[in-house]
This record gives structure tokens, sequence and C-alpha cells, in this order.
């Protein structure tokens, strides 16, 4: 099995391109699914707004308190280890499940309001989307997060400082 190194500028610059992905692609869904509503390519269905609204509520309240119990779930066992390479790698682990916690809720209130067209749902989504852009990735957030003591904060904060080493598969 190979492994590759990262430093902590490469290691940032990979969170933070997954966390503009993701709010890149729910964006760029919710954009479609309102075009197809403005061109009028789409049909509201009335019949279950109530029921909709429900669920996605509930999955939001999921989204927004969940996201926090199981990242820092997560993070406990990531602060336990000794290497800061693990702690690294437990981090990004935590980090992902933490996005991802959240895109789930935000991608189902964007198929609310397709199946909808009830606006509601679109309010949801920009609610978890501002939930999405407080979790922006940092040095000093993990620093933070992760209570690392002074020298594994000055590696991260040093650009070039190898800080994790992930195992490829091929």
């Amino acid at each position: 099995m190979e492994t590759k190194n990262f430093t902590s500028k490469a290691y940032f610059r990979s969170l933070r391109i997954i966390h503009f992905a993701l709010i890149f692609g729910l964006l760029l869904f919710a954009a479609i699914v309102i075009f197809l509503y403005a061109s009028g390519s789409l049909e509201k269905d009335d019949s279950i707004t109530d029921v909709m609204l429900i669920v996605v509520g509930i999955m939001a309240l999921f989204g927004f308190f969940g996201n926090r119990i199981i990242f820092k779930s997560k993070l406990k066992s990531a602060k336990n280890m000794s290497e800061l390479s693990d702690k690294m790698n437990g981090y990004r682990s935590a980090f992902v499940t933490r996005l991802a916690i959240i895109e789930g809720p935000a991608l189902f209130s964007i198929i609310g309001y397709q199946v909808t067209g009830s606006i509601y749902f679109l309010g949801f989504t920009g609610l978890l989307i501002a939930a999405f852009l407080a979790n922006k990735p940092s040095i000093q957030k993990a620093c933070e997060d992760l209570e690392l003591n002074h020298e594994d904060s000055q590696k991260l904060n040093d650009p070039n400082a190898i800080i994790a080493e992930i195992k490829l598969i091929h």
C-alpha cells in the first residue's frame, strides 16, 4: 500500500476544495430547479407539501444539530491520538462527515421545492447553506477543534510542514 504525505497547505486546500464543491453543487442544483420552475417546465404538486415540510424540517434540525454532535464525537477519538498525522486524518473524516450531514437535508429541501414548488423549501436550503458556510475549514478552527499543543499548532501554521499521511489504495 502506497502513502502520500500532505503538507499543511495541501491538506487545507483539499478541505477547502471539498467544502466549495459541495456548496457549489447545492447552489447549482437549486439554480437548475428554480430555472425549471421559472421556465414552466415543472408543475407543482401541493398534495404533499405539508408532509414534505415536516420531513424537511426534521431533517434540517438534524442537519443543524446532528452535525455538531457527530462531529464532536468523531473529533473526540481524533484528539486522543498521539501522532499529528493520525489526528489530522481523523479531523478530515469528522469534517467530511459533518458536511455530509448538512448536505443531505439541503438536497432533500431542494427536492421538496422541485416537487411542491413551495418557497419554504428554498428557505430551508438557504439556512443549511449558511450552516455550510459557517463550517469553512481553517487552520485556526482545526487547532481549536483538536485542542492541539503549541508544537502541533506551529506545524499546522507552517505551509510546508507535513501534517498528514494518506494511504492510497490502487
